[in-house]
């Protein structure tokens, strides 16, 4: 008995230095974690930063590369990483490359002599097409080309040319195509007395661009952090409103010329709800859907939606200017005006299709 008692009397310190070795171990751990972890939101961030510079900088690579590299300045100054920039580079077949670097200092890291470690990215980015072809030559164009492009109501007038790199149905009755319409897949005409005054051409695949709702956000003269009503029976867009949701406008009349920009739904749900001059214009962006549900009303300028649907489900509506999206869930209206205004294209891309390469 008493041999047992001093055995375990004697492992007391042995249990001490275990536990310290366990604690070291558990707080290695825990450092290694964290250091870890704040290496990997320098490095998602400075990616983020690179990809959105090196997209917009890809933008202009049609003009000189001193404007190239202030609107690259420009990004990165806005995201707070112009001093990480390392080199800019200019390449073969319009393609530019950006790479950054940023020295973060881990804590724990420190305690074993690392001062600094340098994170490091780099994007690409490329300048495909020419000036010759644009989208936005386009009354309607549909991206996606797994999408079908449905037309179920009737009575409308497309006057302007349409481009739909998927499948068409035209379902509904006495629709007018009174422009050339062309199409990458098959057409299918299931309503009756429909026209095609042009015909109809097969075409090829036609990209579009993205949208940086970074840089929006960095030349907006307007913000709304959360979702926007705009209820006023006269509302004035003028520069650009960027909008962090929804925009709704319920109103009478929109006035001005300028940009409405949304992360969310472009939703013109007014009845009669109208410009109010031919003067005025607005082009509309959204990262997800553009929908008019409205009736009786009149819109002048773009409609670009390069991530979702425009629908267009309200009747008797005319807009003038282009309308350009991923894809065309249903236009299900009837009696639209739809006409094409080519001096309300924008220079987004001007037919030239900008893309992260490797």
């Amino acid at each position: 008995m008493l041999k047992i008692k001093n055995f375990a009397k004697n492992q007391d310190g042995a249990t001490i230095v275990i536990f310290a070795l366990v604690f070291m171990v558990l707080l290695g751990m825990v450092g290694l974690v964290i250091d870890s972890g704040l290496l990997f939101v320098t490095k998602t961030h400075l990616q983020k930063t690179a990809n959105a510079a090196v997209l917009s900088g890809a933008q202009e690579m049609h003009n000189s590369n001193d404007e190239v590299k202030s609107i690259v300045n420009y990004i990165l100054t806005e995201h707070n990483e112009l001093g990480s920039l390392e080199k800019l580079e200019f390449l073969e077949d319009r393609k530019l490359t950006i790479y950054l670097t940023k020295e973060v200092t881990p804590p724990f890291f420190r305690l074993f002599g690392f001062e600094k470690i340098p994170v490091s990215v780099q994007a690409s980015a490329k300048l495909f097409g020419s000036a010759n072809v644009s989208i936005f030559d386009y009354l309607i164009f549909s991206e996606d080309p797994q999408k079908t492009f449905y037309v179920s109501g009737s009575k409308n007038k497309f006057n302007g040319k349409v481009h739909i790199n998927g499948k068409s149905e035209i379902s509904g009755s006495d629709n007018e195509f009174n422009d050339v319409y062309e199409y990458v897949d098959k057409v299918k005409i299931g309503g009756g007395n429909n026209k095609f005054s042009n015909g109809k051409e097969q075409s090829v695949y036609m990209d579009m661009l993205d949208l940086s709702k970074e840089e929006y956000k960095a030349k907006a003269t307007t913000i709304y952090n959360r979702k926007k009503t705009f209820s006023n029976s006269n509302t004035t867009v003028d520069g650009i409103i960027y909008v962090e949701g929804d925009a709704v406008f319920s109103g009478s009349y929109i006035s001005g010329t300028g940009t409405v920009f949304a992360t969310g739904d472009i939703i013109l749900s007014g009845s009669n709800l109208k410009y109010k001059s031919d003067d005025d214009s607005v082009a509309f962006y959204s990262l997800r859907d553009i929908e008019i549900p409205g009736s009786d009303g009149e819109f002048h300028g773009l409609f670009y939606a390069p991530n979702g649907n425009i629908k267009l489900n309200g009747s008797k509506n005319t807009i003038k200017g282009s309308l350009i999206a991923k894809e065309f869930e249903s236009i299900s209206g009837s009696e639209l005006n739809l006409v094409y205004d080519g001096r309300y294209k924008e220079t987004i891309s001007e037919g030239f299709e900008i893309k992260l390469v490797k």
